[in-house]
């Protein structure tokens, strides 16, 4: 998300990372990578509990899908920092608008599976449907 932040400041879009270090494991990592977005702590994985993220199995880490995005990332230069909290512990990425409303959900279903700048991007500027 790094890399992709400019293009999506530039989309009108804002980032917020949750992670699930304590505060001050928060503050290293922002530290570490140099971040340009703000990075919350949940440290009890409240939010991954209220979004239903999946635990990874070894199906989700030894998949193909799960190989070929790992490997991929190496290859983009991305680094693992030392783990904190649970390993197995998948993410996603969330779309909120300005007045709370989830717009549009992509939790991973493996271990690399990430939205892509396009599909953040689309879903941000998908109009919001309204059921009357």
């Amino acid at each position: 998300m790094r890399r992709a932040y400019p293009e999506l400041k530039e989309k009108g879009i804002d980032i917020v990372m949750v992670g699930m270090g304590d505060p001050a494991q928060t503050a290293q990592f922002i530290k570490e990578l140099d971040l340009p977005y703000p990075v919350l702590s949940d440290a009890n994985r409240a939010a991954y509990r209220a979004y239903k993220t999946i635990e990874a199995g070894a199906k989700e880490f030894l998949s193909p899908k799960g190989a070929t995005a790992m490997i991929g990332s190496m290859l983009r230069g991305n680094r693992g920092g030392k783990p904190v909290g649970n390993v197995q512990q998948l993410g996603g990425v969330y779309v909120i608008d300005q007045d709370g409303m989830l717009r549009w959900s992509k939790p991973s279903t493996y271990a690399g599976d990430h939205a892509s700048v396009d599909e953040i991007a689309a879903a941000a500027a998908r109009p919001l449907r309204r059921f009357d």
